[in-house]
């Protein structure tokens, strides 16, 4: 399977730690194709286990990263995949993990928000603006989408 450099909202397919090139990482297989690898050394550590814990990981030993379950299949992070030229050949390597955060529900804003009249301030704001209320319109949620340098104006 070929994979494409840019962003990826993905789930974790696969992970353990493994030796490459007589070096131990650990790697994480995703739902998009991409593969992560974390190597486990003193200079890369600090990354690899920012990465780690952003898939989902939360084992306290690097081992239980080889274990069926350690990062939970259902969880949605995002990837950002870049293209990468090592010793002359090129590939695509996912460069960092991030959690997604899900939207709040209704209910969540109301309790932590409590007795904050957020509603009548934003009336105000839009009245000193001169901006009428308009209906809000439900849409789709957001899908994934790749999303290149050639996207951005500048």
């Amino acid at each position: 399977m070929s994979v494409e450099p840019g962003t990826f909202v993905t789930t974790v397919v696969d992970h353990g730690v493994v030796e490459l090139g007589g070096n131990m990482a650990a790697q994480i297989r995703f739902a998009s194709g991409h593969v992560y690898v974390g190597w486990l050394t003193e200079k890369a550590l600090p990354y690899t286990s920012k990465n780690l814990v952003n898939a989902g990981f939360n084992g306290t030993k690097i081992e239980q990263l080889n274990i069926d379950g350690a990062i939970d299949p259902t969880r949605k992070v995002e990837i950002v995949a870049e293209q990468e030229e090592y010793e002359g050949k090129s590939r695509v390597k996912v460069k960092f993990i991030n959690r997604v955060r899900e939207k709040a529900t209704a209910q969540d804003i109301a309790v932590k928000l409590g007795g904050m009249n957020i509603d009548a301030e934003l009336a105000a704001a839009r009245e000193e603006a001169g901006v009428k209320g308009a209906p809000v319109v439900a849409r789709t949620p957001l899908q994934s989408a790749e999303i290149t340098t050639d996207d951005i104006p500048f």
